[in-house]
């Protein structure tokens, strides 16, 4: 009799010991589900405008690197970047297409109004369009941003992704942050938005970073920082 008793009894302590060890995986699991529950819960929507597309290829480098093409590698890289930390991301376009209809009489009109309609919805807390730069001084180099001149906003986000990109470039020469009160996208939308020259396909040396993966994913990466700076700092407390 006493050995079932002593059975019983250290089956008893064995469940007790099971039980426990089950609670506390579980424990973990649930933990680890509302991590991830907290990340997917972020309303904070961007747009990431990838310049250019279809039948607009925008710069041309003297190798024949179209702008639009490493404006929408480095777009994709960002988007994923974004997406990871639980932003909603809005992209203008995901394939090498413009925005404008087919008949269109005005195609490049049509195209940066329905770009800056995805950029001006009320739920929009920043807008990014990507490009690449060129001058006719092939030395020039190094990424630049527009803001709109008469957006507070607007200047604060170009300085926070500049400054980023500066500094993960460990840029030589760095650039001031450049006001416009002429580009379409800029002028139009309501959202604060920056176009980011993200270097100079004029430029040959450059050219070849800026069509080389790991750079695009550096830039992309100088991006989001400065534009995650930015929402942390900012009044409307956009950044979950």
């Amino acid at each position: 009799m006493k050995k079932y008793m002593y059975i019983i009894k250290k089956n008893k302590y064995c469940l007790i010991l099971a039980l426990f060890i089950l609670s506390f995986y579980l424990g973990r699991g649930v933990c680890a589900l509302a991590k991830n529950t907290g990340k997917n819960t972020n309303s904070t929507v961007i747009v990431i405008d990838p310049g250019h597309g279809g039948s607009d290829p925008g710069k041309i480098s003297t190798s024949g690197v179209m702008e639009k093409d490493v404006n929408l590698s480095i777009a994709m890289a960002l988007k994923q970047l974004f997406e990871n930390r639980g932003f909603t991301v809005v992209m203008t376009r995901t394939t090498d297409c413009d925005l404008a209809p087919d008949n269109s009489k005005h195609p490049k009109t049509d195209d940066l109004t329905k770009r800056t309609a995805l950029m001006s919805k009320s739920n929009v807390a920043v807008s990014i369009s990507i490009h690449q730069n060129s001058f006719e001084d092939n030395s020039s180099c190094g990424p630049q941003v527009f803001y709109y001149e008469a957006s507070d906003a607007g200047k604060e986000l170009a300085s926070s992704v500049l400054g980023a990109l500066n500094t993960s470039l460990c840029v030589a020469k760095p650039r001031s942050i450049k006001p416009n009160k002429e580009y379409f996208i800029l002028k139009k939308s309501t959202s604060p938005t920056v176009i980011v020259e993200c270097g100079f396909l004029s430029n040959p040396a450059e050219t070849l970073l800026l069509t080389d993966k790991n750079y695009q994913d550096d830039l992309a990466h100088a991006i989001y920082i400065g534009v995650t700076d930015y929402l942390a700092q900012s009044p409307s407390g956009h950044l979950q």
